[in-house]
């Protein structure tokens, strides 16, 4: 990968401005010290995210957020990027020895899979005589639940993942939505 392959990642623009931030005092994290702090780490690469206008605009919106909101996306950010990366064999170790926990259970995986395999987009969180139930309503069938006492935390862990989004249906009942990001991270997992 090339500077400017580099430069234009996503990921290491986040890691560029996530470490600024964080080696920062309290204030404003203005944008010039940011470009001079990046030129005196790396110039070539300072150059090439210089040269994107689009690129410099994005920056400068995020440095004028407050800095402990700012640290604490990040920390969001990094958390649901080693969690995704989980799903990806050479990323996985790196991933759970950096954040343990951040790999997403069988039994949440498979929720999903379940999910994606019916044609569904939605699932209902209802009553049953063992507890709870989840149907999919715009799908084929329901969600076999392998491990009940965990579903809750499966649950919130593929909502903080942003692969299925939380609401409420009139009735006040759970939905779970399946959001792109889940659909693809199915597809990422079953071909790796």
């Amino acid at each position: 990968m090339d500077y400017l392959e580099l430069a234009n990642s996503f990921a290491t623009v986040i890691s560029l401005l996530s470490s600024f931030v964080s080696h920062r005092s309290e204030g404003q994290n203005d944008y010039e010290e940011f470009f001079n702090w990046l030129k005196e780490h790396n110039i070539e690469l300072s150059n090439h995210i210089l040269s994107n206008s689009k690129i410099t605009e994005e920056i400068k919106n995020i440095l004028i957020l407050d800095r402990d909101l700012l640290l604490k996306k990040f920390v969001e950010l990094d958390k649901r990027m080693a969690t995704l990366s989980c799903s990806f064999s050479i990323t996985r170790g790196l991933a759970k020895a950096i954040r343990p926990g951040a790999e997403l259970s069988d039994h949440a995986i498979n929720i999903l899979e379940q999910l994606v395999d019916s044609g569904g987009s939605w699932i209902l969180e209802t009553d049953s005589k063992d507890g709870v139930e989840l149907i999919i309503y715009d799908g084929d069938g329901n969600i076999e639940i392998k491990e009940r006492r965990f579903l809750v935390d499966d649950l919130r862990n593929l909502v903080e993942a942003e692969l299925l989004l939380h609401g409420l249906n009139s009735a006040g009942k759970n939905k779970y939505t399946l959001t792109r990001a889940g659909y693809n991270y199915i597809k990422d997992y079953r071909s790796m």
